[in-house]
C-alpha cells in the first residue's frame, strides 16, 4: 500500500503541472516502456509552474494591494474567524470520515479487501486527508498574516472559498483530472493571492518609512 501511495503521488505531480508532458492520461496511470513502468519527474516543471503563478499574483497584489502593512480593529477579523470555524470542521470531518470507517463501521475483513469498489472508496477517503494535511501548512502559514497586516476582511472571504473547493475534493477525486483541478488549482491560486502581497510588503514598509 506504501508503494502504490507513492507512485500515485508520483503520477499526480506529474501531472498537475500544466508544463508536463501528455496531461492526457488519469493522475492515476503511468506509461510502460519496453513493459517496465517509467517516471517522469516533475521537479523542473512544477518549479515553472510555481514561478510563473507565483509572479502573476505578485503582480496582481502589487496593483490591488498597494499599502503599507497595518493593524486592524477586532471587528474586522470576524469573517475570516468564521472562516477558520469552518476550515476547522470540514478538515475534522475528513478525519473523522476516515477514522469511523476503517475504525468503526467495517471490520478488517472489509477494509483489507482487493475488491475494486471498496479499494477506490478507501482510497478517496485517505487521499482526501492526505490532501487536506498536505496543504494545511501552507494554508495557515499564508492566511494568518494576510489576515492580521494585510486585508482581514478579503482574508475571511478568501478562506470560505478555501473550505469551498476543499469539499469538492472527495466529490471529484474518483473522476480523476482534469475534473479533480476544479478543486485543486482555485485552492492553490488562493494561497499565491495571500502570500504575494506579503512579498511586496518590503516595499509597502519602505514606503512607510520614508512618509515618516
Amino acid at each position: 500500500q506504501g508503494r502504490f501511495w507513492i507512485k500515485e503521488q508520483q503520477s499526480w505531480l506529474a501531472l498537475h503541472s500544466s508544463l508536463a508532458a501528455k496531461m492526457v492520461q488519469s493522475p492515476r496511470n503511468y506509461t510502460p516502456v519496453n513493459g517496465a513502468p517509467t517516471l517522469k519527474s516533475g521537479t523542473v516543471p512544477g518549479f515553472i509552474k510555481t514561478t510563473v503563478e507565483f509572479g502573476i499574483f505578485t503582480g496582481v497584489a502589487y496593483f490591488t494591494e498597494k499599502g503599507e502593512l497595518s493593524d486592524f480593529p477586532a471587528k474586522e477579523y470576524k469573517m475570516f474567524c468564521l472562516g477558520l470555524v469552518g476550515f476547522f470542521f470540514v478538515a475534522y470531518w475528513l478525519v473523522m470520515r476516515q477514522g469511523t470507517t476503517k475504525a468503526a463501521l467495517n471490520p478488517p475483513e472489509v477494509i483489507n479487501s482487493q475488491e475494486k469498489g471498496i479499494v477506490d472508496a478507501l482510497r478517496n477517503i485517505d487521499r482526501s486527508v492526505g490532501n487536506m494535511l498536505e496543504q494545511m501548512p501552507c494554508f495557515l502559514l499564508v492566511t494568518f498574516p494576510y489576515a492580521l497586516f494585510v486585508n482581514p476582511i478579503l482574508a475571511g472571504y478568501l478562506v470560505f472559498a478555501y473550505v469551498f473547493f476543499l469539499i469538492l475534493y472527495p466529490v471529484l477525486y474518483d473522476m480523476g483530472a482534469p475534473l479533480l483541478f476544479i478543486s485543486t488549482f482555485p485552492r492553490y491560486f488562493i494561497l499565491f493571492l495571500g502570500c504575494s502581497p506579503q512579498a511586496d510588503s518590503y516595499g509597502w514598509a519602505k514606503e512607510s518609512r520614508d512618509r515618516k
